[in-house]
């Protein structure tokens, strides 16, 4: 089963890593150093595989592809991912938050989502399309720098 994501790239990855996740957690790691099996769980409109798991997945049939490439036609913003046996009503939202070169997913109520979250990933069918969210919080903390306090002005992906 595919659900559709939108494609954002919270962490950049350097030519020799990818993303892969490992239970909730999803960080760069070096394509090298990973002994195990690893699979592809998100997949650009092209059906190029951009993150991957250490869980069991199917790639998208190849008719899906096409009706999902006709469908969104030049949109680049929107790709798939492998959401296994399990539908809305089996599962909560997955809340996004990175934490230095880490994504983690929290399940959370669909009720429960933080004010301003941004719906990242649907589920066409079913009593709740909504799959996982992500909010996007100022980080307000001062720079550390010796003699200065300045307002680091940057934005996080994550919980508030």
């Amino acid at each position: 089963m595919a659900e559709v994501v939108t494609l954002y790239n919270t962490l950049p990855t350097l030519e020799d890593e990818l993303m892969l996740a490992t239970g909730n957690v999803s960080q760069p790691i070096s394509v090298h150093a990973h002994g195990g099996e690893i699979y592809p769980e998100r997949w650009l409109k092209d059906g190029t595989a951009f993150e991957f798991t250490t869980k069991f997945t199917k790639s998208p049939p190849s008719d899906l592809l096409r009706d999902f490439q006709s469908l969104i036609g030049t949109n680049t913003s929107l790709g798939l991912y492998y959401a296994g046996g399990q539908g809305p009503k089996d599962k909560p939202v997955l809340l996004e938050r990175t934490e230095g070169r880490r994504n983690i997913t929290d399940p959370v109520r669909l009720e429960d989502l933080p004010p301003g979250s941004v719906q990242t990933a649907w589920l066409p069918s079913g009593i709740n399309p909504v799959q996982m969210a992500c909010t996007i919080t100022c980080d307000t903390r001062t720079t550390r720098s010796p003699g200065v306090k300045h307002h680091k002005n940057t934005k996080t992906h994550g919980t508030t």
